[in-house]
């Protein structure tokens, strides 16, 4: 694939939205009161060359970097970014919404406060950025383990249940949480309420 022509929405530009550059379009979602969808992409080439091509088929390239695994660290690296370069502090109102359960980073959170809190230059934790700025969404990955494992590290109420379509189309996307071991509230909160609060949607 020519590199001029990979696709770059990872980034913009070569950019991460904890560029300075964008806060007013940090401004303008707390301003409206409405959270950014931090969705993941290929990274850039060279990175793609670098981390994923391999003794394997193009194919394998393609999907190790994208939807296997390479796309799902590239949208976490974002979060991150957002967090690490103050931009949560100078939009403290910010809300986003991180899809697949977080893209990694909802359940290394233990690890990011003890590494990087070693003369950490922030005012909180990472985790504290994270759990008050930050909605994980399952985007179709429906795994018991999984959410068992993301409930208990942020808790119901930064859990919004969602689907992956088009690129994923099922018959049983209730089937899931329906099964799930939660309480009344629990799955209220994810199923609708959670959605509701964050997105300022009217329940009819």
């Amino acid at each position: 694939m020519n590199g001029d022509r990979w696709p770059r929405a990872g980034t913009c530009g070569g950019l991460f939205l904890d560029d300075e550059r964008f806060d007013p379009v940090l401004a303008a979602a707390e301003e409206v009161d409405l959270p950014i969808y931090v969705h993941p992409e290929l990274p850039p080439a060279p990175v793609s060359t670098a981390y994923y091509a391999g003794n394997w088929p193009a194919g394998v390239h393609f999907r190790f970097s994208g939807p296997a695994f390479g796309w799902h660290a590239e949208a976490g690296i974002h979060v991150l970014r957002l967090i690490l370069s103050w931009a949560l502090d100078r939009h403290p109102s910010l809300k986003l919404l991180s899809g697949h359960w977080g893209e990694f980073v909802a359940g290394w959170l233990d690890r990011l406060d003890e590494a990087i809190g070693w003369g950490t230059h922030l005012d909180r934790t990472v985790s504290e950025y994270y759990r008050d700025h930050v909605w994980a969404t399952p985007s179709g990955m429906y795994s018991q383990n999984q959410l068992q494992f993301i409930l208990a590290e942020i808790g119901a109420e930064r859990i919004i249940y969602s689907e992956d379509f088009p690129y994923i189309i099922r018959d049983n996307v209730s089937d899931f949480l329906k099964q799930a071991e939660l309480t009344d509230d629990q799955r209220t909160a994810i199923a609708h309420r959670n959605a509701e609060n964050v997105m300022r949607i009217k329940a009819t």
